[in-house]
């Protein structure tokens, strides 16, 4: 990309429709320090930004970075002054239900970080308090673990907990889809793409050695052979999730449970590839928000850090689209 003024560089970011502003990150001073924050997490307006509800001018930014390859758009001189990543949102003390605290937009944004501070939080005795802070949830009995499913909608709907006698894993799900009427205005300049919602949602995974199936966040079985063989090809932290309706099927999203972010829709068409399934997603069809037709039945899949998901409302989005409670 060709350099130019803080303005310039900010507005092509902006309004360029062949970039991913996904894939920058900012420096900006931050009182004495200066912090890194992804370029997607800064709300613009005339002259300046927001960010966490704090204005700062536009000069305040000192670097524009380029993430997968560290290529400079910007760089004033930051040398000496200590860098610091996102604020993020605080983890509480004792247990706690996260919506009560904080509106689901940042819960969405934020839910891998949460995910991973929860984890070490489960090792607990109160293990069960800690893990109601997502939502209230089911119980379940697979093998020798008892499982711990999240069933109120939002944003950690899905997320699992597998508990046995010496072993307790944390799997996040494909959570309740934003209603993107309520938070346009806060990601309409972000790249989104698009996926058709056939029906069932299975999410597919590796337990130790064993392959496991959630449907539709309710039901545990053991995975069909050609489940166990698309999980197989996979990396052992990754869990695929299928959308299904009869002899369809295709890749709705793949989650890394190391960290529990979802991957890029690029990463996303390519292990696709690699595994042998279809995606109802087409790269080319990929759009700012702001210039997108959105359509009931559709799932949103928002580039921000994460994925973000959302969905448009209607009276008319189909029940089998589980994605919906």
């Amino acid at each position: 990309m060709k350099k130019g003024t803080i303005r310039e560089i900010v507005s092509k970011l902006i309004y360029d429709p062949n970039i991913d502003p996904a894939d920058y990150s900012v420096v900006f001073k931050d009182s004495s320090i200066l912090r890194r924050v992804p370029f997607t997490y800064l709300e613009f307006a005339d002259d300046g930004f927001y960010y966490f509800g704090n204005f700062y001018p536009l000069y305040k930014i000192m670097a524009i970075i380029r993430d997968r390859d560290g290529e400079y758009l910007l760089k004033r001189n930051i040398f000496g002054i200590r860098i610091i990543g996102d604020k993020g949102l605080e983890f509480p003390d004792y247990p706690m239900d996260l919506r009560a605290i904080y509106d689901d937009f940042s819960l969405h944004r934020y839910a891998s970080q949460l995910l991973f501070s929860l984890r070490s939080r489960l090792e607990e005795k109160d293990f069960l308090e800690w893990f109601r802070i997502l939502g209230e949830f089911k119980v379940f009995n697979y093998s020798n673990y008892t499982v711990y499913i999240i069933t109120d909608p939002g944003p950690f709907r899905g997320v699992t907990l597998f508990v046995s006698s010496n072993k307790r894993i944390l799997l996040r799900s494909i959570p309740t889809p934003l209603n993107i009427d309520d938070v346009r205005d806060k990601i309409n300049n972000h790249k989104a793409c698009f996926q058709r919602i056939l029906g069932d949602i299975e999410h597919i995974f590796l337990l130790e050695h064993n392959c496991v199936r959630i449907k539709n966040y309710l039901t545990i079985k053991q995975c069909s052979k050609w489940q166990e063989e698309l999980v197989n090809r996979l990396d052992r932290n990754f869990s695929i999730f299928i959308d299904k309706k009869g002899d369809q099927k295709h890749l709705l999203d793949i989650c890394d449970q190391s960290d529990f972010l979802f991957l890029d829709s690029e990463s996303e068409i390519e292990l696709a590839r690699v595994i042998g399934i279809d995606s109802s997603m087409d790269l080319n069809n990929c759009t700012r928000l702001r210039n997108a037709t959105l359509n009931p039945n559709t799932l949103i899949k928002i580039h921000d850090k994460d994925i973000i998901f959302a969905m448009k409302r209607s009276g008319s989005v189909s029940r089998g689209a589980n994605l919906i409670p």
